[in-house]
């Protein structure tokens, strides 16, 4: 696992939050639960010390953002 996939999937949920203004208040809150989310994993990879957790977050932080598409529509 590389810690720039994590980076670059958070970057994009900033985006999205900041550039669309149509999101739902569901959409909105299930954006900063995935960002908080993958904030923890990219601790996590850093300290170099549980790499299961790493890798549970990830998922999670993943399972927020499918839930988040299907919302949209896509």
């Amino acid at each position: 696992m590389d810690i720039k996939y994590i980076v670059e999937l958070r970057s994009k949920l900033e985006e999205l939050q900041h550039e669309n203004k149509k999101l739902s208040k569901q959409q909105k809150t299930l954006i900063v639960e995935a960002k908080e989310i993958l904030s923890l994993a990219e601790q996590r990879y850093e300290n170099k010390t549980d790499w299961s957790a790493v890798a549970n977050l990830v998922v999670q932080g993943a399972t927020l953002v499918m839930q988040l598409f299907r919302q949209d529509g896509g």
